[in-house]
């Protein structure tokens, strides 16, 4: 059987042409509940947590999961039935579950998906993207937010709290005052009583504004750019300056908010990732660089991978996630090179956050710790939704429980 938890997320947006065709085929063309194509998205490394998603929609409406299970399989089917429509929905929709089978998944076969090996990697050629629990610093360890649960992470890497967030994820870390800076792509918020970097647009160009933290009160108003191509979100290089990147024409600046100084590097830019140990970390259409803001050089680049290999930047930690072999390495910032890899599956995306002598990387249902300095793992922890659906019986869509 194949290696768990081999592709996917818990938001799956593009497919491949092949899938799509598959998955519409099944789904658009099926008699009332008739079973339709659905793969495995991710899995905890026993197995007993698994995320699966299905494609559908066009004449077709999506009634929801059933599963079964015994000593030798567990089972598993997406339910769409014909709405009999003269005009049909042009939008594909993905529907998605997390299964607990309260126990590893063991020898058991996993069935029902529609091919002959439901763990087997995705045909070459097929793209997915997905979305993995998002993991920030903070409340004092770290916070991982998922689609229906956020989770309070002490900073060994295990879970302090747990809370559903109900559908409002920015009520909820606003209660626990944690930040969580992903959930606003146009503001870097200052640490401590430092100003807000917001980005505004109008038909004139596009604006930074600096807004001070405690009090909303905007200080300065710096014009970045003419009406040209889009900017990335601000990110926070030090206690007093942001760098802000663009793709098409690749370009970046570095903007001081205390007194409205902007400077445009000479080395190409694009989207910034993130900045670690004063190092930004930029991404154009055809590389990856590394580039330090002080001295205007490029300290190394890599081109965009084709296959499985991604740079992923979190608070503190620059790594690369190879998902074709199943590894995170921990690269140095200035130098690009490895300075440890680790086995982490192979879902289609994660994040990573470095926390006092850990780092911790999330996939879409699974929290794992590593040793910082070495790699060495210091074990996994399942992102199980309180309102996790067990196996047996019927499930209908999430929002009609």
């Amino acid at each position: 059987m194949g290696h768990v938890g081999r592709f996917g997320g818990w938001a799956v947006v593009v497919l491949g042409l092949s899938g799509v065709l598959t998955a519409c085929a099944v789904a658009g063309g099926s008699a009332d509940g008739e079973s339709a194509e659905w793969w495995l998205g991710d899995a905890t490394p026993d197995g007993q947590l698994l995320e699966v998603a299905t494609l559908g929609g066009g004449c077709s409406e999506f009634v929801g999961w059933v599963s079964e299970a015994d000593d030798d399989r567990v089972h598993l089917q997406a339910r769409w039935e014909s709405t009999d429509a003269d005009v049909c929905d042009s939008m594909l929709r993905v529907e998605t579950l997390v299964l607990d089978l309260t126990e590893p998944l063991g020898g058991r076969e996993l069935s029902g998906c529609g091919h002959e090996d439901c763990l087997a990697l995705a045909d070459e050629g097929d793209e997915h993207q997905s979305f993995p629990a998002r993991l920030g610093v903070g409340g004092p360890g770290a916070v991982v937010s998922g689609p229906t649960d956020v989770w309070g992470i002490e900073p060994e890497g295990a879970i302090a709290w747990q809370r559903p967030h109900e559908g409002d994820l920015q009520s909820a870390l606003d209660e626990l005052d944690v930040l969580d800076e992903q959930l606003t792509e146009s503001e870097a918020v200052g640490p401590g009583s430092g100003d807000t970097a917001r980005l505004e647009f109008d038909g004139e160009g596009t604006w930074l504004e600096a807004v001070d933290s405690a009090t909303g009160e905007l200080r300065r108003r710096i014009r970045v750019t003419d009406p040209e191509a889009p900017i990335g979100p601000p990110v926070r290089l030090d206690d007093t300056r942001v760098v802000l990147g663009q793709q098409q024409p690749d370009r970046l600046w570095v903007v001081d908010l205390t007194d409205g100084d902007i400077r445009e590097l000479g080395a190409d830019g694009g989207r910034v990732q993130g900045v670690v140990d004063g190092v930004v970390i930029a991404e154009s259409e055809t590389r990856t660089r590394a580039i330090d803001p002080d001295t205007d050089a490029v300290l190394w680049e890599s081109p965009r991978a084709s296959g499985g290999e991604r740079f992923v930047v979190g608070d503190g930690a620059l790594a690369v996630f190879d998902r074709d072999v199943g590894s995170i390495s921990l690269l140095d910032p200035r130098r690009g090179d490895a300075m440890w890899t680790a086995d982490v599956g192979t879902p289609p995306g994660v994040q990573v956050a470095a926390l006092d002598d850990r780092l911790l990387v999330t996939s879409s249902i699974t929290l794992f710790a590593f040793d910082a300095a070495t790699g060495e793992p210091h074990g996994w922890t399942p992102l199980l939704p309180e309102r996790a659906t067990t196996v047996g019986g019927t499930h209908p869509p999430h929002a009609e429980r």
